[in-house]
């Protein structure tokens, strides 16, 4: 027994040492596994709120071209007959062009407010275009 406590304190230091390093990189460890995580986290919600806005957004796009395309076009045609333009009542320019030139103007909106949303989350393309090597 007393050989066991002298071997015991003999070591101590390097013992004392290898756990306190064992703690230290325990530690370390820890702490970037915390930030690595929080990271993530912040990377993961930055990553979905970006993607709600665009979903939002191709949603209320397609929503409108829907509602002028299939309502001005086929379900108001009626209403929209009482008025003419150009000697074409406004129901059939509807329903022949207005849902393209509508079509134009959401694609329009669509790159406009897709700018904003990249800008806003830090993705946004360079205005030079690809880098060549």
């Amino acid at each position: 027994m007393l050989f066991q406590c002298r071997a015991y304190t003999e070591h101590w230091p390097i013992r004392a040492r290898l756990e306190s390093d064992a703690y230290s990189v325990a530690s370390r460890v820890r702490r970037l596994a915390d930030g690595a995580a929080t990271r993530l986290v912040g990377g993961l919600m930055a990553a979905s709120t970006y993607w709600q806005a665009n979903l939002r957004l191709v949603a209320g796009c397609l929503g409108v071209w829907f509602a002028v395309s299939f309502g001005c076009g086929v379900l108001l045609v009626d209403v929209l007959n009482r008025v003419t333009i150009g000697g074409f009542q406004l129901g059939f320019w509807f329903a022949q062009q207005g849902s393209m030139v509508a079509f134009l103007g959401v694609i329009a909106f669509y790159v406009w407010r897709m700018a904003k949303i990249d800008r806003r989350h830090g993705v946004e393309e360079d205005a030079d275009g690809p880098a060549e090597d």
